[in-house]
């Protein structure tokens, strides 16, 4: 680039992970041309390999650099002129399918074709299928449409529709918690100043009192009910069914 190192005004010793130290004490004036976008930036001198340029933290203080992550995009001022720097599009790739270039890769001649890189899918002739298929490994893959699971056939069709509507209704299992909150909220108002019954327990045999228990235990477990603080007693009643269970 033919620049002219310049002494340091702030020599500093740089770091690096062997924990061993290297001074810097020269910079050189690069300059800068991206598109519209003509600058000039100071870089200290340094043996390194790498030949890339970084513009870090300090370069977007000074020039009030924004970023917008989702154009990847940055924009600035720079003499009164609007700059914004945009990310290298992916250069096309050129294919060949010749025979005797397939197994050397990516290569230029007449019989290429174009093929951008953000392409989904690439469409072969019969001839160039041929020749692919003569020197790589081809896969045959089948797209079918997933079934759906049907209802019970013997049901009607009435019924089968009527079901099929309102399927979120009847779920396999019910949550282990509570229905989420609705606009109308139904509550039981009391009056005010009267009392409450306070009755005594009626007495079960230890069939029903564990029967009672099981299921009370099973709804708390999946929040349906909660325990009352009420000194109020509630009974509990266990009606048997006809066939005696």
């Amino acid at each position: 680039m033919k620049l002219t190192p310049e002494p340091h005004p702030n020599p500093i010793r740089v770091a690096w992970v062997d924990k061993t130290t290297i001074p810097v004490t020269e910079r050189y004036l690069v300059p800068l041309n991206f598109a519209t976008y003509r600058d000039q930036v100071w870089c200290d001198v340094l043996p390194m390999d790498v030949g890339h340029i970084l513009l870090g933290r300090p370069w977007w203080y000074d020039h009030d650099v924004t970023h917008y992550g989702r154009q990847n995009t940055y924009t600035f001022t720079h003499d009164k002129k609007k700059i914004v720097l945009r990310p290298h599009r992916p250069k096309p790739i050129q294919y060949s399918t010749s025979q005797s270039n397939a197994r050397n890769g990516p290569t230029i001649s007449k019989e290429n074709r174009l093929v951008e890189q953000t392409r989904p899918l690439y469409f072969l002739n019969k001839k160039q299928f041929c020749m692919e298929a003569s020197s790589a490994v081809v896969y045959a893959l089948v797209v079918r449409e997933v079934e759906k699971p049907s209802l019970e056939p013997d049901l009607p069709l009435n019924l089968r529709n009527l079901l099929s509507d309102y399927s979120d209704l009847t779920p396999d299992e019910l949550p282990d918690e509570l229905p989420p909150m609705r606009d109308i909220q139904h509550a039981i108002d009391l009056v005010p100043g009267s009392s409450l019954p306070n009755l005594p327990h009626y007495r079960m045999n230890p069939k029903e009192h564990g029967e009672l228990k099981r299921q009370v235990e099973d709804l708390v477990r999946k929040g349906f009910i909660r325990e009352s603080m009420s000194p109020c007693a509630v009974p509990a009643l266990l009606t048997p069914r006809k066939d005696g269970t």
